[in-house]
């Protein structure tokens, strides 16, 4: 989904991803997709890691120790925006998250930014699910009913 936003935004993407396929990333508008990091031989103004903070600062990964104030409430980086609101944030800043937030689910129900359907498992079907997800990199849900 980042990359689609970046894309949408005007962005030039390039990517490193061992199981996307060709044919999506050129769908998705990705400029140019490497398998693996050794083939990267550019230098890039950013750089938005989503698997682990070996390389980059990973968007999932955890904060070892806050980074600002701002952020004390924040665990990992990918929630360091609404971690920073609750202290720093004011009404403006508030309507502003919510606003973006509703524009980027109408994009997504509207099929302006495709997201993948998840492969839903049942409770008792936990080992596959978990399988599933570390192989496969799908989205996994597990449904208690």
């Amino acid at each position: 989904m980042l990359s689609q936003i970046l894309i949408n935004a005007g962005y030039i993407v390039d990517v490193v991803s061992a199981s996307l396929s060709e044919e999506r990333a050129k769908k998705l508008g990705i400029r140019q997709l490497y398998r693996e990091q050794y083939q990267v031989n550019k230098k890039y103004f950013a750089i938005f890691d989503a698997v682990s903070g070996e390389n980059a600062a990973c968007i999932q990964d955890r904060i070892p120790a806050p980074i600002d104030p701002a952020f004390t409430r924040t665990i990992s980086y990918h929630e360091i925006a609404l971690g920073a609101l609750h202290d720093f944030g004011d009404i403006n800043d508030w309507n502003a998250l919510m606003q973006n937030g509703e524009a980027l689910l109408e994009r997504v129900a509207k099929g302006h930014i495709d997201t993948s359907v998840p492969i839903t498992f049942k409770f008792g079907q936990m080992p596959e699910a978990l399988e599933h997800s570390e192989f496969t990199k799908l989205k996994t849900v597990i449904s208690l009913s």
